[in-house]
């Protein structure tokens, strides 16, 4: 018996008094709570990244206006001939649908893509931009284009140059893809592609994809030939050459802004005139150098005929006193592929007449998107508004 009078039984241990209170968890419970609490945090934030990182809402399916057609340099569209396709067009599309088979034209040629994008999804997405439907064939990109209102080709139908867009979920747009190809002589066994996607790049909660959506499956056939002649720059003999001392040039006044050959392309003339007493000639292609800020630029020229693939690349132009020549040059106001502007801006020309070293300087404000085509002299200060083929 202890000296309080409590009874304590032999070998029995006092327990001591916890002082914690009624209803309150142990310090060692409470971390343990704390971490569950924090893994079950971090893995529902994991989930939701993985399903934001693997979020595809663009439909694989034909949803909408689709197409495509080729024309020639002149603007004349080509033959072609439809075929029904069965089968796997892609991993996710299956036929039967139509594919056009186009007949290549000779020297350049435009292609015209249109196509329909779906958002399938709930979210919103925004797209950044768009790929070839022929990579590594196409040449020349003319642009993209985004039907605001409107069916494709219709009366009333508005198209506006494409830049990044909020495109919502359950939605569609249309796309009209334009770049120019290079009729390329290929042999009978050569394969033949046909093109059934276009690569689409979105960009949801900062996580950016590609992927290639459906188009209208088509096909150009190759020629075994594609008819281009030697260029010719030969001057006639009627008058000598035309020196840079004889002559003045000057830029299109409207400039390139006023100049658009297409939606991502412009377009300047330039004309020399005789401001000397005596009869001169010029024939093929004046030299072009840039300028930025005063600095010369190591900006690529690509020479191009204007006149049909099969006629002379280039022919004499004779300038009696006070006559004009001129040329025109085309590039990229916008660089479609990255969807941004040009990296610069020239701010002058340096050009020699044909067959001269000495060169005569022009203010100019042109976007520059790493090269321009320079097409031959003709007689005139008015321009043509396209050209047809590369001079090899």
């Amino acid at each position: 018996m202890s000296e309080d009078g409590e009874t304590t039984l032999a070998g029995e241990e006092p327990h001591p008094v916890s002082d914690a209170s009624p209803g309150v968890s142990p310090p060692s419970r409470r971390k343990r709570v704390l971490i569950v609490v924090g893994v079950v945090a971090v893995v529902v934030v994991a989930a939701g990244l993985v399903s934001a990182y693997r979020y595809q809402p663009l439909s694989q399916a034909y949803q909408g206006e689709f197409g495509s057609t080729v024309s020639a340099w002149n603007g004349s569209k080509v033959t072609h001939t439809t075929t029904p396709i069965t089968g796997q067009l892609t991993p996710t599309v299956s036929g039967p649908i139509t594919e056009d088979i186009w007949t290549e034209p000779t020297g350049a040629y435009n292609v015209e893509v249109v196509v329909t994008i779906n958002n399938s999804g709930s979210h919103a997405v925004t797209i950044d931009g768009f790929g070839s439907p022929a990579p590594g064939v196409a040449k020349r990109f003319l642009g993209y284009t985004l039907i605001e209102s409107g069916s494709y080709g219709s009366a009333g139908s508005k198209s506006i140059p494409f830049k990044s867009f909020s495109f919502a979920g359950h939605s569609s747009k249309v796309v009209v893809v334009d770049y120019t190809q290079l009729c390329t002589p290929s042999s009978a066994d050569a394969s033949i592609t046909s093109y059934t996607q276009m690569p689409v790049t979105y960009s949801f909660l900062g996580f950016r994809h590609t992927v290639g959506v459906p188009i209208a499956p088509y096909v150009i056939m190759r020629r075994s030939s594609c008819s281009l002649p030697s260029p010719s720059s030969r001057v006639a003999a009627s008058a000598p050459r035309c020196s840079s001392s004889q002559l003045r040039l000057i830029s299109d006044r409207g400039g390139w802004h006023a100049n658009y050959a297409a939606a991502g392309q412009f377009r300047e003339t330039l004309t020399f005139t005789n401001v000397s007493r005596n009869a001169c000639q010029l024939s093929g292609w004046p030299r072009v150098q840039t300028v930025v800020n005063g600095a010369l630029q190591p900006t690529p020229m690509t020479l191009v005929r204007q006149s049909g693939p099969s006629s002379k690349a280039s022919s004499p132009v004779r300038l009696a006193p006070g006559k004009t020549a001129s040329f025109d040059i085309y590039g990229g106001d916008w660089n479609p592929v990255q969807n941004k502007a040009c990296p610069q801006t020239i701010t002058g020309l340096l050009v020699s007449p044909p067959g001269d070293s000495t060169s005569l300087a022009v203010a100019v404000e042109e976007p520059d998107c790493g090269g321009f085509y320079v097409a031959p002299l003709i007689a005139g200060s008015s321009d043509r508004e396209s050209w047809s083929s590369t001079v090899q």
